[in-house]
């Protein structure tokens, strides 16, 4: 947890969580899943900013909040339009963002698309106050921002020098500077 005082550790679909002052281990979490991926399916997972919920996803999974301390599952979040290879919370609680191009209103339950469907695959990574979801493709070096959740293009950066694809990205915590690591060509 951003607080450091919760663990989760995702095994496959089985989610363990731990209070790390107390080594307490809190109710563990079976992610339903189809089995399509049973080699390569994990479930990834997210905790609010104040501890009380975590988020589920997966390839073959909806996205699913769970209450931490109970291990209750407080919302099924079906429909989405993309597959959700990460989770992460608002800063306020209030939104879910599934993958790179969902953000799902909690209060509603309504998913809304935060980026414009492109031709390729696509992934995204949602800055943590949720304003900006840097955007990469597997087969090019460049890394759009876009604003969330109108989907308008704020800047694309683009390397100087052939670097390779992007293997990922990353924002600071305070959202402001994105860390950026080049691989080679596939």
């Amino acid at each position: 947890s951003r607080d450091g005082r919760l663990l989760a550790l995702s095994d496959s679909y089985n989610v363990r969580m731990w209070e790390t002052a107390t080594q307490r281990e809190l109710p563990a979490l079976k992610v339903p899943n189809s089995g399509a991926f049973t080699e390569y399916g994990v479930a990834m997972v997210a905790f609010s900013e104040d501890g009380k919920r975590i988020a589920t996803g997966g390839f073959d999974t909806d996205t699913i909040v769970w209450e931490t301390e109970t291990g209750k599952r407080l919302s099924n979040l079906s429909g989405r339009t993309n597959m959700a290879y990460n989770v992460s919370f608002s800063a306020d609680g209030t939104e879910l963002f599934s993958g790179g191009r969902t953000r799902w209103d909690l209060r509603t339950g309504r998913g809304m698309r935060v980026t414009p469907d492109t031709p390729g695959k696509t992934m995204g990574i949602v800055s943590p106050d949720g304003r900006t979801v840097a955007v990469m493709r597997s087969d090019a070096s460049v890394l759009s921002l876009v604003e969330s959740p109108s989907g308008k293009q704020l800047q694309t950066l683009t390397p100087s020098g052939e670097l390779g694809t992007i293997q990922r990205s990353r924002f600071n915590n305070d959202g402001s500077i994105i860390a950026v690591v080049y691989g080679p060509r596939q």
